[in-house]
């Protein structure tokens, strides 16, 4: 199981090919850099190539598109083995998509 975090802090700069966690925190205590509030725990497709869906509040998404929130964070709740794909993946064949409910 993995929770889904908003990154609230930290470096608003970050370079995905370099960020770590100390580079992104500056400093700055990880709890102070990631919302204390969780967005979501999610369970981790079992599976070599499933999907793991995770659900974004309308909140949490009109952040995302404000520029309030700097992005999601992914942490292990425990010992997981899992890997996510990165985007540049088979020309982003695999990236993370948003898909949209509306009324």
């Amino acid at each position: 199981m993995v929770r889904v975090t908003e990154i609230v802090g930290g470096d608003t700069e970050w370079n995905q090919d370099e960020v770590t966690c100390n580079s992104l925190c500056r400093g700055q205590a990880l709890k102070r850099v990631l919302n204390s509030q969780m967005i979501i725990n999610v369970n981790v497709a079992e599976r070599r190539g499933d999907k793991t869906l995770i659900t974004i509040s309308n909140s949490v998404l009109q952040r995302m598109i404000d520029g309030k929130t700097l992005g999601l964070a992914v942490k292990p709740l425990g010992a997981v083995n899992a890997s996510f794909y990165a985007l540049e993946n088979q020309s982003g064949k695999f990236s993370a998509k948003l898909h949209f409910n509306y009324r």
